[in-house]
C-alpha cells in the first residue's frame, strides 16, 4: 500500500514536470517564429525553370539587368503586341515563376511583360534586399522595359505582390513612368504586418519575429506603404486582397484604399488567402486583371486617364 507521502512526492512531481513543459512551449514557440523570419532573408538561389513554350505567346527571352552599384538581376522578358507592358514583382521567398499565371494571362492579351527575380531571390545573385537594394532592381527593370522598341514609354504598368507590392508602391510614389498599378496582397505596415503573422502567441512569437529581420539587416522604418500611396495618385490603382489572407490582415487594404484616395479601388477576393487569387476566383481575376491594364494603358475612360496614356 502506497503512503499518503508517497503519493504525495508523485504528484509533486508530475505538476512540476507540467510547469516546466508549460515554461518551455512558449520558448520553443518564440525560436521558431525568429528562425523562421530570419530565414525570409537568407539568399535563397535556384535554378528559375522557364514555363514551357506557349502557342499564344511569343518567346519568352532570358535577361540580365544591370543595377548602379549593385548585382545584376535576372529576369524574364516577352515581347509587347500592342505596345503596352507590364512589370511584375514577386513576393518574399518567391521568384519571377511565382507570377507566371498573371504575366501569361497578360502576355497572351498581347501586353509585353517582365518578371524579376528580386535581389537573393532565383537566380539574382546578392542579399536579399527588400530596402534601397530592392527599389533599385525595380527601378532599374523599369528603365530596360520602357526602352524597349516594341514599348510605348507611356503605357506601362506594374503588378506587385505582397513584399513585391509594397516595392511598387514605392518605387512608383516617385516614378511617373509607371502609369497604372496592382498591389496584390500588400501590407501597409511592415512591422505591424509582421506582428499579426507571427501573433498566435501574441508579443511572444511576434516581437522574436521582429528582432530577427532587423538582425538580418531589414530596415522596417521605410517599410510602410501606407505613408506614400497617395502619390500614386492620380493615375489608376487597383488594391487585391484575399478575405481569408492569414499573412497580412484585410483590413491593410482597407487602410491602404483610404490613404490612396479617390483614385484607388479595391477588391476583396472572397475566401482567398494571402496570393491564391487564381485558384479562389480564376476567371474574375483573369478578367480584372486584363481588364484593369487594357482600361489604363490601353483605352483610358477617363479625361485624367486620357492625359496620363498621352505623356
Amino acid at each position: 500500500m502506497t503512503s499518503p507521502g508517497r503519493r504525495t512526492d508523485r504528484w509533486v512531481r508530475v505538476a512540476f514536470l507540467v510547469v516546466a513543459v508549460a515554461a518551455l512551449l512558449p520558448l520553443k514557440r518564440a525560436i521558431s517564429a525568429f528562425r523562421d523570419e530570419y530565414a525570409v532573408f537568407r539568399s535563397t538561389n535556384h535554378v528559375v525553370v522557364r514555363p514551357a513554350a506557349d502557342a499564344q505567346l511569343p518567346a519568352i527571352t532570358d535577361v540580365v539587368i544591370d543595377v548602379p552599384g549593385r548585382p545584376q538581376v535576372a529576369a524574364w522578358h516577352v515581347a509587347s503586341r500592342n505596345g503596352a507592358a507590364v512589370l511584375l514583382v514577386h513576393g518574399s521567398g518567391g521568384d519571377r515563376a511565382s507570377l507566371w499565371p498573371e504575366a501569361r494571362e497578360l502576355a497572351r492579351s498581347g501586353f509585353g511583360i517582365m518578371l524579376i527575380d528580386m535581389p537573393g531571390h532565383g537566380e539574382s545573385r546578392g542579399d536579399v534586399d527588400w530596402g534601397a537594394g530592392g527599389r533599385a532592381a525595380v527601378s532599374a527593370a523599369l528603365a530596360w522595359l520602357v526602352a524597349q522598341p516594341d514599348v510605348d514609354g507611356g503605357r506601362v504598368g506594374a503588378l506587385g505582390f505582397s513584399m513585391g507590392a509594397a516595392q511598387v508602391t514605392q518605387v512608383a510614389a516617385g516614378d511617373q513612368r509607371i502609369r497604372a498599378v496592382i498591389l496584390a496582397g500588400c501590407y501597409s505596415d511592415a512591422h505591424q504586418q509582421t506582428l499579426f503573422e507571427y501573433g498566435s502567441w501574441g508579443p511572444i512569437t511576434g516581437w522574436p519575429a521582429v528582432w530577427a529581420y532587423r538582425a538580418a539587416g531589414f530596415d522596417d522604418s521605410d517599410q510602410r506603404p501606407v505613408d506614400v500611396i497617395a502619390h500614386l495618385a492620380p493615375r489608376p490603382l487597383l488594391i487585391v486582397h484575399g478575405t481569408n489572407d492569414n499573412v497580412v490582415p484585410p483590413a491593410m487594404a482597407s487602410e491602404l484604399h483610404v490613404a490612396a484616395g479617390a483614385t484607388g479601388e479595391l477588391w476583396l477576393v472572397p475566401g482567398a488567402r494571402h496570393g491564391d487569387y487564381m485558384q479562389a476566383a480564376p476567371e474574375l481575376w483573369r478578367q480584372r486583371l486584363v481588364d484593369f491594364f487594357s482600361g489604363s494603358l490601353l483605352h483610358p475612360t477617363s479625361p485624367r486617364d486620357a492625359t496620363l496614356a498621352g505623356q
